[in-house]
């Protein structure tokens, strides 16, 4: 995935390249659907991060390239949240990643589902009232789903 570079070599590229590198693997063209029991390898995206992390490893320089990775991967792309797994995506559902920059932080667009029947509205309230914790926000919006249309989608996935 780094064209056959070492890691310490990857690193010595600057900022606008490394990005650059990350976008070719990171950024999906088609809105990246997040939810709490979704099979990780069917997005590449996805794969792709947890591969970066795989390979850079858990020393200093690893763990550093690591978050410029998942930055690149939240700031890229355009999720699909359903309301009901927004705290799972909040918490970070690919994996533990310590101390690093909250997800509320580098998620510029995003897409909350809701389903048409089943919203508790005070729920639905209290996320309105708190989506400014997305301090990165470019776009938000909501999409009022039949009960039906969400379990398809999450059978599919």
């Amino acid at each position: 995935m780094l064209g056959g570079m070492t890691m310490q070599d990857f690193a010595k590229l600057d900022g606008v390249n490394r990005r650059g590198i990350f976008c070719q693997h990171l950024a999906s063209e088609e809105y990246i659907e997040m939810h709490q029991f979704m099979d990780l390898s069917k997005v590449d995206a996805i794969r792709a991060l947890l591969l970066f992390r795989k390979e850079f490893g858990t020393s200093r320089l690893g763990q550093q390239l690591s978050q410029e990775a998942k930055q690149v991967f939240y700031e890229e792309n355009h999720f699909l949240v359903g309301l009901n797994d927004l705290d799972d995506f909040l918490r970070d559902i690919l994996e533990d990643w310590g101390d690093a920059i909250p997800v509320k932080s580098l998620v510029r667009n995003l897409t909350v589902m809701v389903e048409r029947h089943g919203c508790k509205c005070g729920h639905l309230a209290d996320f309105l009232q708190q989506a400014r914790i997305f301090n990165n926000l470019d776009s938000i919006s909501y999409e009022w789903r039949d009960c039906w249309e969400l379990n398809a989608r999450e059978q599919v996935a």
